[in-house]
């Protein structure tokens, strides 16, 4: 049984789901891919407030365990920076 991490009031809920995370070595150079589907609800009552779908490409440096963990790490500070942007753009 699974419980949830947050029990108390709350305002908003943002909910993420990773959709794909890859690492793409059919073209050159290798790239990896992140998609991320998020939704930004209003905490009482649910209610989706915005949903968003963030998708980046990002080159690797070389077809290396070590290249895929530096592109996944650039993708997904990209990704958090405009996760915030879209979180306070549709927070009222």
């Amino acid at each position: 049984m699974l419980a949830p991490p947050h029990a108390g009031a709350y305002t908003y809920a943002l909910r993420t789901e990773i959709v794909e995370l890859l690492q793409d070595f059919t073209q050159e150079p290798p790239v990896l891919r992140l998609v991320l589907r998020v939704r930004l609800s209003d905490g009482p009552s649910d209610r989706t407030l915005a949903t968003r779908e963030i998708a980046l490409r990002e080159p690797m440096r070389a077809k290396a365990p070590q290249a895929g963990v530096m592109a996944a790490n650039e993708a997904m500070a990209q990704a958090l920076r405009e996760l915030a942007t879209f979180v306070l753009r549709e927070t009222p």
